[in-house]
């Protein structure tokens, strides 16, 4: 199985700029061309969040754009940038999995190795959080299928990056994740 990442895009509306300098959306539409042909075939893509820079629904509306054209399938998750009800207006269909409502939280089980998302996303700050209810289910998650191979793909960083401004917005509480991995 061949799997690739793409995280913190930070798109914009169409033709803005990230901080005035960074066409995001050129960056991500090079990408999705380059995953599309690369071979051998990629099986899935994995966006770790931070998909938009502001959580605007004219954001997701240009990045739906731009990832539809991937293909294969996508699977993604929100970071600190993004918005719940509007990543889920974008993508409906993480809605349809097995979602942790309220959290986007969900399995994917159709392939030989199972991917699990997990929501780090603490609404309106950088760091992320992973709550008693989110950790609690990826324990059920995970006791469903102790056997089979597993992916847990999240947004935020659990370990120490060595990058300051990383670090500052890593993940609270990390070893409760450790915990429930073990």
């Amino acid at each position: 199985m061949l799997i690739a990442q793409i995280t913190d895009p930070h798109i914009l509306e169409e033709g803005r700029l990230f901080k005035g300098r960074v066409d995001t959306a050129a960056w991500l539409a090079r990408a999705v061309d380059a995953l599309n042909a690369f071979r051998p075939a990629i099986d899935a893509v994995l966006l770790t969040g931070d998909c938009v820079d502001e959580g605007a629904p004219a954001q997701y509306a240009n990045l739906g754009r731009i990832v539809a054209k991937l293909r294969m399938p996508l699977f993604a998750i929100p970071g600190n940038h993004d918005s719940r009800a509007a990543f889920l207006e974008c993508f409906p269909e993480m809605a349809r999995r097995k979602c942790a409502f309220p959290f986007v939280q969900y399995s994917v089980d159709e392939f030989p190795a199972r991917l699990v998302a997990l929501d780090t996303l603490d609404e309106g700050k950088p760091a992320g959080l992973l709550c008693a209810a989110r950790l609690g289910w990826l324990d059920r998650v995970l006791a469903e299928a102790p056997a089979k191979p597993t992916l847990v793909f999240l947004h935020h960083p659990p370990f120490v990056t060595g990058l300051p401004e990383m670090d500052s917005q890593g993940l609270a509480a990390p070893d409760t994740l450790v915990d429930v991995l073990a």
